[in-house]
């Protein structure tokens, strides 16, 4: 905000001034306070977008691997931060709770059950966490600076109805606990700043800077009544919080089960604490197991499959994509999966879903009812050796690809009556086929 001070004559004069983008001071006085808001702010404005272009220079002209490690040195690791929460969070409260951590990529991150009231059934808890507190730079809304207090900041908050949702600071050690709904209509950010103060007051909070400890009350808080007489937060078999997945993983839970009730096996559950998405999405016979759905392509022959990892994101924040490298797994196991169609004949045709997480949207349900019903055909299985040998994976010699065609054993495919793919010289992925084991 401009302020007043005083000619020798005693005139009352308005004065502004702001720093420009070389640091240098400019500065001048006005009879009103409108003439110098209106005088500052274009300036003001000009020598932001000049500094956000210099910003944006220099980072162009850094490599993804450059900012990577600064982004990690600025914002720390998050799924290591939420890793480290996790475990700080379960073991203060061993005593008398169990926990169960939920399938990688479900909509919750913890199961809990209490040790006095053992059954099949659980409450789901979301962890959100931080590893210290940062500072503000928000502006007020003339474009001064405002205050440099500094607060503990928590992201996607807003989506949680049925969790209790846990906010972790690790420095200094402290807790929040919350109800989910009660951030329904809330924005996706919460942190403790002033404008949220009262959000924070209302949660359980345990301080170990401040000596605060309120999670005693933590039963109480998940077995109250709404007010229609119902538990609040309902439980839950831990089968069901592991299913809460948007429809492409769902297809990959689903295909992961049938495979284990093929094999006899159990599925191995995370260890508390464990990172979450990683390159591989389980660990059998110490290997290093990556799968995948394969599907068909109208008027292609053979079977698609995606093999890529996130790559970070692109000078305009946009997420990308690139090929595994050789230490992400050991194993790529891809699933075959079929229908029938009306005729009652096996078909690998399936509806291509792509339906994001959503328990009450009608075309998830109708999704998740249709996938249940698909059959695991078989499923291929290719050393990371082969892969590399193929230059499917990212090496000092290789570009590595996003994606590769599939084919079935010719024997399948002729009990089947399908049609085989023309075998010139441009038919390049023959070598899958003795990778493939069939179930069906």
């Amino acid at each position: 905000m401009p302020y007043i001070y005083y000619t020798k004559k005693g005139e009352e004069r308005w004065y502004e001034g702001y720093t420009n983008i070389n640091g240098k001071r400019k500065s001048k006085s006005f009879e009103t306070k409108e003439e110098a808001i209106a005088w500052k702010i274009p300036l003001r404005e000009a020598a932001a977008k000049k500094r956000a272009k210099e910003k944006a220079k220099i980072k162009k002209s850094k490599t993804p691997e450059q900012r990577r490690k600064e982004n990690l040195e600025k914002c720390g690791n998050k799924s290591q931060t939420e890793a480290t929460a996790t475990i700080k969070f379960c073991e203060l409260l061993k005593d008398k709770y169990d926990f169960l951590q939920v399938r990688d990529g479900a909509h919750n991150d913890l199961a809990l059950q209490f040790k006095s009231k053992k059954s099949n059934k659980y409450y789901a808890l979301q962890i959100k966490s931080c590893s210290k507190r940062i500072k503000n730079k928000r502006k007020l809304k003339d474009g001064s600076p405002g205050n440099n207090k500094s607060y503990a900041n928590f992201g996607g908050v807003n989506k949680y109805p049925n969790s209790i949702l846990v906010c972790i600071l690790l420095e200094p050690f402290t807790i929040w606990i919350f109800h989910g709904n009660q951030f329904i209509n809330h924005s996706k950010t919460l942190n403790d700043y002033e404008k949220y103060k009262t959000d924070f007051e209302n949660g359980l909070i345990y301080n170990e800077e401040k000596n605060i400890n309120h999670l005693d009350k933590l039963e109480e808080y998940l077995t109250c009544i709404d007010k229609d007489g119902r538990d609040k937060y309902a439980q839950k078999e831990i089968e069901f919080w592991d299913s809460q997945l948007r429809t492409s993983a769902y297809i990959e839970h689903k295909a992961n089960q049938l495979y284990q009730q093929h094999m006899n096996k159990r599925f191995e559950r995370r260890k508390i604490g464990e990172l979450e998405n990683q390159h591989h999405d389980l660990i059998e016979d110490n290997k290093k197991i990556q799968e995948k759905v394969c599907r068909v392509r109208n008027k292609e022959s053979g079977f698609q499959v995606g093999i890529t990892k996130s790559g970070g994101k692109t000078l305009t924040n946009s997420s990308i994509h690139v090929p595994y490298e050789k230490k992400d797994f050991d194993i790529l196991r891809v699933y075959v999966l079929n229908t029938f169609d009306k005729d009652n004949k096996l078909s690998f045709k399936r509806e291509n879903y792509n339906i994001g997480y959503d328990q009450n949207d009608e075309k998830y349900v109708n999704a998740i009812r249709d996938i249940d019903s698909w059959k695991l055909f078989g499923y291929f299985e290719f050393p990371m050796e082969i892969l590399i040998k193929k230059d499917v994976i990212y090496t000092e010699s290789s570009k590595g690809k996003k994606g590769i065609k599939i084919h079935l054993p010719k024997d399948i495919i002729q009990s089947l009556g399908l049609k085989l793919p023309c075998e010139d010289s441009k038919f390049t992925s023959g070598w899958t086929r003795e990778y493939f084991k069939k179930i069906y």
